[in-house]
């Protein structure tokens, strides 16, 4: 997952000068931005991408390039045609590499502040154009699969289904809560299908000349699935797959609160919504394309039972 750190600086002055990474952060620090200069400096983690590239392959020579110049012993020189690699490294990891390669055409500047971590300065558009070509090469180098998480209320009065086994849905079984998506491996990806619940918090009193009122207070809780699922790669048959987060249920109880000038009935309900919250933490081997129980917790009532099933295609 890309991820980095905006912050809108003035280097018109800096970008060709030799300044070092250290000396711009500097001047980002300390510099007023000027409004018409719509250069950025960025932090992009690229850890994630580092772990998906292969190894470098050893380059040979390329169409046209001279053979290296063999001597024979004892005339001793340096040969013409060998470059000197140890004067001017370069970069060594693949993700130094590619970075490397896809800045200049761009017109960005760039610098490595941890292993896989990058400083780069530009323009926004050639930001843009290079979020686009890290997406395109993370499309190539990491696998994806299909991965989709089902919470099943059951009745209490049955037999739990059992860890591993497939899921068969029963008659009396609900669906409270299903998220998916196509999701890469070795990597957690957020998963989530929530709502809203509305419910009265109180009230504000409004006076006026000859008369006294209150305003409804409402807020927001959430109910549903928020899970991380993070699938490994598929090896007989199926795959390994870690699934973390929680699944929670909202009722919404009220109360009624004597307050002044609340009319006939001398007072105001108030909302009180109950919230429950079931965690999740599993990590277990999926078959391919077969829904699979990998969880079973306590329900949200005593005459029900919560069923987790997983799917990876």
């Amino acid at each position: 997952m890309l991820s980095f750190i905006v912050l809108t600086v003035s280097m018109v002055a800096c970008a060709n000068d030799g300044s070092s990474t250290a000396e711009l952060a500097r001047t980002a620090a300390v510099s007023s931005p000027d409004p018409s200069d719509d250069r950025v400096l960025r932090v992009y983690d690229l850890r994630d991408l580092a772990s998906a590239l292969p190894p470098r392959r050893r380059t040979g020579l390329s169409v046209g390039e001279p053979a290296l110049l063999l001597r024979h012993p004892g005339e001793g020189g340096e040969s013409p045609f060998i470059p000197d690699d140890k004067a001017t490294p370069g970069p060594t990891s693949p993700i130094d590499v590619l970075v490397s390669q896809l800045l200049p055409p761009l017109s960005l500047m760039g610098d490595s502040i941890a292993d896989g971590v990058f400083l780069v300065s530009g323009e926004k558009s050639g930001h843009e154009q290079f979020v686009q070509l890290l997406e395109s090469v993370r499309a190539v180098y990491t696998s994806t699969c299909t991965v989709e998480i089902s919470v099943v209320v059951v009745p209490s009065s049955g037999a739990a289904p059992a860890l591993g086994s497939a899921h068969v849905p029963g008659s009396g079984d609900k669906v409270f809560r299903r998220v998916g998506g196509t999701v890469p491996r070795k990597v957690g990806t957020a998963l989530e299908s929530t709502d809203a619940i509305s419910f009265l918090a109180g009230w504000t009193p409004v006076v006026g000349q000859n008369a006294m009122g209150y305003d409804a207070q409402t807020a927001l809780v959430k109910e549903g699935l928020s899970v991380t699922v993070t699938p490994g790669a598929e090896s007989g048959g199926g795959t390994s797959l870690r699934v973390t987060g929680a699944v929670c249920a909202v009722s919404d109880d009220s109360i009624a609160s004597p307050l002044m000038g609340a009319g006939p009935q001398g007072s105001l309900h108030i909302g009180l919504p109950t919230i429950r919250t079931r965690d999740i933490v599993v990590t277990t081997s999926v078959p391919t394309s077969r829904p699979t129980v990998v969880g079973v917790l306590s329900g949200f009532s005593p005459d029900e039972t919560i069923v987790l099933v997983a799917t990876v295609k």
